[in-house]
């Protein structure tokens, strides 16, 4: 949120110039800074919808992301929280991703995580404020 300052305009156009065509930038964690920085300037519009949309067309069926940008790759836990961490406290990427699926999918597999990762996804939850949507009573 550094707006004010000159050198902010300039940055964020070098991050939308290098913006790939698949909407990310390069690799999920290149990607989740990038939408981390322009979503600190309250920041709207085509790229982040891009970016967005690219997080959410890799996160895999078990609701955790790849290391690398291939779909078929298998799931990295580390990768996943710090996307997690980057952008769990922004509502853009709740609304974008299944994030119920990867709290979901961290909360089964907490306890079989490293420690680097275990640490990372433990502030990502603080950070963002994430939790498993307490299930709604039926009113059937």
């Amino acid at each position: 949120s550094q707006s004010h300052v000159k050198l902010y305009s300039r940055l964020v156009k070098s991050i939308i110039t290098a913006q790939e065509t698949d909407g990310g930038w390069g690799d999920l964690i290149t990607t989740a800074m990038c939408l981390r920085a322009l979503l600190c300037g309250n920041g709207s519009g085509a790229a982040i919808d891009r970016g967005m949309q690219y997080l959410a067309d890799l996160q895999k069926s078990e609701g955790i992301w790849p290391n690398i940008p291939i779909r078929r790759m298998p799931a990295d836990p580390y990768v996943s929280a710090l996307v997690s961490y980057q952008l769990g406290d922004q509502a853009r990427f709740h609304q974008a991703i299944r994030i119920a699926d990867a709290i979901a999918w961290f909360t089964a597999n907490e306890p079989r995580l490293d420690d680097e990762t275990r640490q990372l996804w433990k502030r990502a939850r603080i950070r963002g404020r994430l939790a498993i949507p307490a299930m709604q009573p039926s009113l059937c």
